[in-house]
C-alpha cells in the first residue's frame, strides 16, 4: 500500500500545481504522481547512460579496442542510403548499440 510522502513547496510552485490541474481536469497529487514518474524515469535513464559510458571507456582503456571515424563515417553513409543495418562492435560481432530500438 502506498505511503504518504510529504512535500514542502512554496505559494508560487502550489499555485502553479493547482493550475496544471486544472487544466488537466486532475487532482493536483495526480499530476504530482505523474511529474515524479517522469522525472525519475529520465534521471535513472541518465545514470544508466552515464553506468554504460563509464564500462564503455574502462572497456577502451584496459583493452584500446575503438572504431575507427572513417567507419564510423562509412557506416553513416550506408545507413543514409539503404536504411537499418547492423552496427559491429569493436570484436567484430554485429550488435546494436545499447539501448538501440528500431523505429516502428
Amino acid at each position: 500500500m502506498p505511503a504518504p510522502l510529504e512535500l514542502k513547496v512554496d505559494d508560487s510552485t502550489r499555485a502553479r500545481l493547482a493550475r496544471v490541474a486544472l487544466a488537466l481536469d486532475q487532482a493536483p497529487h495526480w499530476v504530482l504522481e505523474q511529474a515524479l514518474e517522469e522525472y525519475l524515469s529520465r534521471e535513472e535513464r541518465r545514470l544508466d547512460e552515464a553506468a554504460d559510458d563509464a564500462a564503455r571507456w574502462e572497456r577502451f582503456v584496459l583493452t584500446g579496442d575503438a572504431i575507427d571515424g572513417s567507419d564510423v563515417n562509412a557506416w553513416l553513409a550506408r545507413l543514409a542510403t539503404t536504411g537499418p543495418i547492423p552496427w559491429r562492435s569493436c570484436d567484430g560481432v554485429p550488435r546494436p548499440p545499447s539501448g538501440w530500438q528500431p523505429h516502428a
